[in-house]
Order: C-alpha cells, then structure tokens, then sequence
C-alpha cells in the first residue's frame, strides 16, 4: 500500500515538473520570437529610413538614376575589355 502510494506521488511529481519545464520552455520560445520579430520590424523601420533618406537627398530608385549617381562618384574608368588586356600582356621570354 506504502508503494502504491510513493508511485502515483512520484507520478504527479513528474507530471507538475514536466508540465513546469514545458511552460518555461514555450514562454522562453515564445519571448525568443518575439524579440526576433522585432528585430525584423526594427531593420525593416531601417531599410525604410535609408530608402527615404535617399530620396531627400534626391536619389531615385531606378537603375538609370542609380547608375548616373554612381558616375559622378566613382570616377574609376570602366573596365578592359579582354582584347586589350591581352594586347598589354607581355610575351613569355623564350
């Protein structure tokens, strides 16, 4: 009779400790969410910031505009053709 009764003791034990790790374990998870939800609405808060950033500064968002920008920054010539780079490379000595 003793036994029976430090089983089904041992029993709900187990069951309220489980049942415990179990809510820790969902609020944990559902507090991990939240906070990477919200870091996602705070980088996309980030993107639009920048986007309208660069529209005071009169950037616009096609590529045409992008590019001219660019041009006025980037003063690098633009790249050699395979052609040329071959014509200015020297022969091997023989």
């Amino acid at each position: 009779m003793g036994s029976t009764t430090f089983a089904t003791g041992l029993a709900k034990f187990a069951q309220t400790v489980i049942t415990r790790l179990i809510n820790v374990c969902y609020k944990t998870m559902a507090h991990v969410l939240a906070e990477a939800a919200l870091d996602i609405r705070s980088k996309m808060a980030q993107s639009e910031k920048f986007k309208q950033a660069a529209r005071d500064l009169g950037c616009a968002e096609d590529a045409e505009a992008f590019d001219k920008a660019i041009r006025k920054i980037a003063k690098a010539p633009p790249p050699q053709t395979v052609a040329k780079r071959k014509a200015k490379t020297k022969k091997p000595a023989k």
